[in-house]
């Protein structure tokens, strides 16, 4: 029986392979280095609380505690200030019915870098921006092959 082949293995398997966390793995350790979290359980506690009653279809899950909690190291990083200073060559790809990165918070982080993006939507549903969209494959073609945006906020059918 193969590691990833659906079927359960039996108690004590010696694997002939790494199990593939590497993704997981890697995620974790630049979120987790990335800016300070709470460490208090009782911090997630609450907020599930709190979102479940107001988001009841995830009864509070997303705010339910994270690996970066229990993290061994500290951030090392302080929070950057999102501000609208800078030069013009942030491209916000986002997708309009995104389950995890919500649109409305693709709009005030537009908003808050003022100048500097352009957003273009994809009318979809799902996590992510799917690049075989020719419109978004277009604008992020043209955005890094001739570094300079496309003029003008757009959303893609």
């Amino acid at each position: 029986m193969a590691l990833g082949d659906g079927q359960d293995l039996p108690f004590g398997t010696t694997f002939t392979q790494p199990i593939p966390d590497n993704f997981a793995s890697n995620q974790y350790a630049l979120l987790c280095g990335d800016a300070p979290v709470s460490r208090n359980p009782a911090s997630y506690a609450a907020a599930v609380r709190k979102e479940g009653q107001a988001h009841p279809l995830t009864n509070g899950m997303p705010a339910d505690i994270w690996p970066c909690a229990f993290w061994p190291r500290d951030a090392v990083h302080e929070p950057v200030p999102i501000t609208a200073n800078g030069p013009r060559n942030v491209l916000m790809l986002q997708n309009h019915a995104d389950p995890s990165t919500a649109y409305s918070g693709a709009l005030r982080m537009r908003a808050a870098l003022g100048h500097r993006a352009e957003l273009t939507t994809i009318d979809d549903v799902g996590h992510g921006v799917d690049l075989s969209n020719a419109c978004t494959a277009g604008r992020l073609t043209e955005f890094l092959l001739e570094d300079h945006l496309p003029g003008r906020d757009t959303t893609c059918p």
